[in-house]
């Protein structure tokens, strides 16, 4: 796979960070009540810079570049057929894939 293009990559970044240090800072805010915000800022960075890199980024970067991969009327499709499916308690019997083939 092609790496992600820069301005996208930050965004990623971004987005996986921004919730984490946020549910970072609300699980660390009642043990760090009465430190200095320097000191309970560089916890939180302690604790999410190894989580986002190890995990958080590289999993939602690997989710965008599925998503980049595959056209929009596929999603589109198999979006409407997991509907579809759900709507119907015989599992979706007869109904065409996004390949074109039954569903067995």
């Amino acid at each position: 796979m092609t790496p992600l293009p820069k301005p996208l990559l930050v965004l990623v970044t971004w987005s996986a960070i921004l919730p984490l240090a946020l549910l970072v800072a609300a699980l660390v805010g009642p043990l760090t009540t009465g430190w200095p915000d320097l000191l309970r800022t560089g916890l939180v960075i302690t604790l999410v810079v190894p989580i986002a890199v190890t995990w958080a980024v590289p999993t939602l970067a690997r989710a965008v570049q599925r998503m980049r991969g595959v056209p929009a009327h596929v999603v589109t499709q198999a979006c409407s057929m997991k509907t579809a499916e759900a709507q119907h308690p015989t599992g979706g019997a007869g109904q065409r894939s996004v390949a074109g083939r039954d569903h067995v």
